[in-house]
């Protein structure tokens, strides 16, 4: 029983942690009037997601991260994203 109550708690927290997360990701990286005018919200394109970073002053993989977390697609614009790339900045020898 224990294991169950302690495996809800990580849940939740889990959860809790990464909405908090997302909100100050999607505020602070890209505020809401700027993201208002991201015509990449509307066509998820890997020009239109490259052209909205260019005007925003922001990597590409933001808007597309953006895009697929409102979508909740993660399949969508992978490219951008970089897939199984993030860890080579973090691996230690």
């Amino acid at each position: 029983m224990k294991n169950d109550e302690t495996s809800n708690a990580n849940h939740f927290w889990g959860n809790e942690l990464e909405d908090q997360a997302n909100k100050f990701a999607f505020e602070k990286l890209i505020n809401t009037d700027d993201w208002d005018t991201c015509l990449s919200r509307f066509s998820a394109t890997e020009k239109s997601v490259k052209a909205d970073a260019r005007r925003l002053g922001i990597h590409p993989s933001i808007v597309a991260g953006r895009i697929r977390n409102e979508r909740s697609d993660f399949s969508i614009l992978s490219r951008q994203i970089g897939q199984g790339m993030l860890h080579k900045h973090f691996l230690t020898t």
